[in-house]
């Protein structure tokens, strides 16, 4: 098997002037990219065209080879779903070879929440964080720092410490799977230019309200704490405001203590807050009030992925972020269709839209959107197994927007049903969607004939792939759920 990793990886060696090299062994693909892409939120933007690798894992060889022929290297990502092959032979050779690395990502990712198991020595875990703290010494101009590794405590703290030290250019910051709070502050203190902070999994229950408050002090303080500090030390060591534009926090269990910070962060233009599972039943009408006080500080809001549970966020997104382009409000049980033609009607620029499991909006909310959208509108995601929207919605967007990519969660129901879209309308209407590259399919039964009425639903794969020669080859994507 090392055999055919060195034959692989070597083939990819003599890309000599690769730019952009993302070695993702999650479903074995090596992603590169000869170009110089610009740069984004997701790290590393590439394209997949190299190599299938045969298991899931990275190994020494592997980077040996990229740091002695890849001489031109800007952007490396190392992304894989088993660590253990990788030693600080590995990060010696990149701190050695590159010193003018733009991007730098190192990523474990959970799975569900749990992380595979590792099994290098803790004294070999320690000369690895070593070495992965040199590759950041040794490249101070990184813009671009993703760490969310097999890191204990101790070994994550030394990583950032390093961070702190030596990187001053950072425009885009992650982080996941940490244990405190403290070690980020003076990474993000340390770079003033910095634009986008993720942090990952950030659920762990040994937070304190306190920790999180103090993280947020640290890292985008109030003026009067600033001008306390000045008249203390003789010197601000914080510039405010920090200019974060992007604010991503994924899988946290905290909301209810971030909220009310982030209306610090002024110049956000995209904020995405996923909450945990362990707290996807957290009280909703608290968080609907948190995030309208936030709301109505941030008028320069894009972006926004939030847990809305009822009307009154949207409200406030209609009222006070007119430059609004995608939502996604994630739960949205409560929200009505009065709240959605609002937010519509006020947010001019809106041209995607995700609506979660939100089961009161009805026909009269979607065509109201389709008609006022019209050709801005690009993606929208129906609530997950609606029952009040029928064939109506179908044929308005098909009416009015012309420029339509993606639909998803389209209700279909039993033939027969007044007004229901059926598996026959669907086959009618969406190859008449001229720019339609992926559609969600969601069956959602009669209600009367339990699993055997299900089953009558299904779309079969004879039945897909006529849906995309109807549609003349432009419908890639064909997505099924029940």
């Amino acid at each position: 098997m090392l055999n055919e990793w060195s034959r692989q990886w070597a083939i990819a060696a003599k890309c000599t002037d690769l730019h952009t090299l993302s070695l993702s062994c999650l479903s074995g693909i090596i992603e590169t990219n000869r170009q110089s892409p610009s740069q984004s939120p997701s790290l590393l933007p590439v394209s997949r065209s190299l190599a299938n690798a045969s298991t899931l894992c990275i190994s020494d060889d592997a980077i040996l080879s990229i740091a002695s022929h890849c001489k031109h290297l800007k952007r490396l990502r190392l992304c894989a779903a088993n660590p253990n092959p990788l030693s600080a032979r590995a990060f010696d050779a990149i701190a050695d070879a590159f010193t003018n690395l733009e991007s730098f990502a190192l990523e474990w990712p959970t799975g569900m929440g749990s992380r595979t198991t590792f099994t290098m020595a803790k004294e070999d875990t320690m000369r690895l964080a070593r070495s992965v703290a040199r590759v950041l010494e040794t490249n101070p101009n990184l813009t671009v720092l993703s760490v969310d590794w097999h890191f204990d405590r101790i070994e994550l703290d030394l990583v950032l410490s390093h961070a702190a030290l030596h990187l001053s250019k950072l425009e885009t910051l992650r982080v996941g799977g940490f244990h405190s709070l403290a070690s980020i502050a003076p990474v993000v203190r340390n770079n003033h230019n910095l634009k986008t902070l993720i942090l990952v999994d950030m659920m762990t229950s040994t937070f304190q309200d306190h920790e999180i408050q103090q993280f947020f002090n640290d890292v985008q303080p109030l003026a009067a704490d600033i001008e306390t500090q000045t008249n203390h030390s003789g010197s601000v060591l914080i510039p405010f405001p920090l200019r974060l534009e992007n604010l991503e926090l994924d899988g946290t269990g905290h909301i209810l203590s971030i909220l009310p910070f982030i209306s610090r962060f002024n110049n956000l233009t995209r904020m995405r807050i996923r909450p945990s599972r362990l707290s996807a039943s957290i009280l909703f009408e608290q968080t609907d009030l948190m995030i309208c006080e936030a709301i109505r500080n941030l008028v320069n809001l894009r972006h926004v992925e939030i847990p809305i549970f009822g009307n009154t966020p949207l409200i406030a997104l209609a009222e006070s972020c007119p430059l609004l382009e995608e939502v996604d409000i994630i739960d949205g049980s409560q929200v009505t269709d009065q709240a959605l033609i609002l937010l519509v009607k006020a947010c001019g620029r809106l041209h995607t839209l995700h609506f979660g499991i939100a089961a009161h909006l009805s026909d009269t909310s979607i065509i109201v959107l389709a008609r006022t959208c019209a050709e801005r509108l690009v993606s929208i995601t129906l609530p997950f197994r609606t029952k009040s929207i029928t064939v109506r919605t179908l044929d308005e967007l098909q009416r009015s927007c012309p420029n339509l990519d993606t639909l998803l969660n389209i209700p279909v129901c039993a033939s027969g049903l007044t007004n229901g879209v059926t598996k026959e309308s669907i086959m009618a209407t969406i190859p008449m969607m001229t720019r339609l590259t992926k559609v969600g399919l969601c069956f959602i039964g009669s209600g009367t004939n339990g699993l055997e009425g299900m089953f009558g639903l299904f779309i079969s794969r004879v039945e897909m792939d006529e849906l995309k020669t109807r549609s003349g080859g432009r419908l890639k994507n064909v997505v099924v759920n029940a």
